[in-house]
């Protein structure tokens, strides 16, 4: 499981203590990133590296040509989905009407698959390991990969007008 920034509010002692009480609770396996709250100073930062770095991996990067590239990265890889999904949807729904719906149907299929991706890897690296986890996500990629490029049809050309 990923515990995904903005853990605390103020970065204080004490609030990373109780994020730290609550963690502690869960049973499964999890992985902490920080989030713009997290860290405010270098007591805070020094405290989280030393209660979680070691434990369980969470990093934290002051490398700002890193930091930037990733989020670079981030963005473009939304904004290309985003512009294909809306694409792919115009082509399959042209002269129906059903343009918004289908946004609609795509927006919750998302939210269905991040959820589901979530609980089916957290519990395949519970019993199996990350090693499985990792084969199992890249198995749903491929999945996904394979029926775009066999099952999804291509947009037939418009024909040319003439005005």
């Amino acid at each position: 499981m990923q515990v995904i920034g903005d853990n605390v509010q103020d970065a204080t002692e004490s609030q990373w203590r109780l994020f730290d009480e609550s963690r502690g609770r869960l049973d499964a396996p999890h992985f902490a990133l920080t989030g713009d709250h997290d860290i405010k100073d270098d007591p805070a930062a020094d405290w989280f590296r030393a209660s979680f770095e070691s434990t369980y991996g969470a990093r934290l990067s002051t490398d700002r040509a890193f930091l930037v590239g990733v989020q670079l990265l981030d963005g473009v890889g939304a904004a290309v989905l985003d512009v294909e999904g809306a694409l792919v949807i115009a082509d399959l729904t042209r002269g129906t009407g059903r343009f918004n719906l289908m946004q609609g149907v795509l927006a919750a299929a998302t939210g269905v698959g991040a959820s589901s991706s979530n609980l089916i890897n957290g519990f395949v690296v519970h019993h199996a390991g990350f090693d499985a986890g990792f084969i199992t996500l890249a198995g749903f990629a491929t999945l996904a990969w394979l029926l775009v490029q066999f099952r999804l049809p291509e947009t037939p050309p418009s024909p040319c007008v003439a005005t």
